[in-house]
């Protein structure tokens, strides 16, 4: 669906044709739909590096809710690809976090039990973390109704939010080379900043609709929601590798 205005959704400038003369872009603009998210987001973040990456990001890490709410709402020009951004975000994870996540399993399990654990881990770090986006827009979806998304509107939602996530991960990262750190201090930081940066994305995301009262019910639901069906999901995975390793 096509959203025809007479003033450009990006900055505000009065339409006079069929782009903005004043930022450039389309005058009609698609509200996120699966079949545009995956023939316009995905193949041209693939195989275009645009130029707004920093900007991007700048926006995804002081202000993730007003940010996403506007880039749905039709504000896109200048932005960086979700599907790069993402894309380029776990690559680096896995690379800088991966190789971190053996200490404190050879440090509490002991070396018998971590071959096995970190051949699972090796085998489902990858997919795991490109499934975390579509658990949360489930979660999102289900519990958010007065938003009034569409699944995908909400996928690219949380799809900014988990960038922002990456980030803080990553740079929070840093902290586990520093000699005689703790492991579960770092862990333990990282969860709390991680969970705060969600629930400060989604309330600038829903302010508009939800009291702070209702939605601190709603951002625990969200929490739990999202819990549940990532335990599911690496309960199901667990069973697979184990019947997988022994035939």
């Amino acid at each position: 669906m096509h959203t025809d205005t007479s003033q450009c959704l990006n900055c505000g400038a009065e339409l006079k044709g069929a782009y903005c003369y004043k930022c450039g872009q389309k005058a009609s603009t698609h509200r996120f739909s699966a079949s545009h998210f995956v023939a316009h987001e995905m193949v041209h973040g693939i195989w275009h590096l645009d130029k707004g990456v920093l900007l991007t990001l700048r926006h995804v890490l002081t202000r993730p809710g007003k940010f996403t709410r506007e880039y749905i709402a039709g504000k896109r020009v200048g932005h960086f690809s979700l599907v790069t951004l993402l894309v380029l975000l776990v690559g680096s994870w896995l690379f800088v976090v991966a190789p971190l996540v053996t200490r404190p399993i050879h440090i509490y399990l002991g070396d018998e039990s971590v071959p096995g654990i970190v051949e699972f881990l090796g085998k489902t770090a990858k997919w795991a973390l490109l499934i975390i986006v579509p658990v949360m827009a489930k979660s999102s979806k289900d519990i958010f109704k007065m938003l009034r998304y569409n699944y995908t509107e909400h996928l690219v939602m949380n799809g900014f939010f988990y960038a922002g996530m990456l980030c803080f991960s990553l740079a929070l990262s840093l902290l586990y080379h520093i000699p005689g750190s703790s492991t579960m201090y770092i862990t333990g930081m990282q969860l709390i900043v991680l969970m705060t940066y969600v629930a400060i994305a989604y309330r600038q995301a829903t302010r508009h609709v939800y009291v702070p009262g209702m939605f601190a019910r709603l951002i625990s639901l969200f929490f739990l929601s999202v819990l549940g069906n990532l335990m599911f999901v690496f309960a199901v995975a667990a069973v697979l590798f184990y019947l997988q390793s022994k035939i």
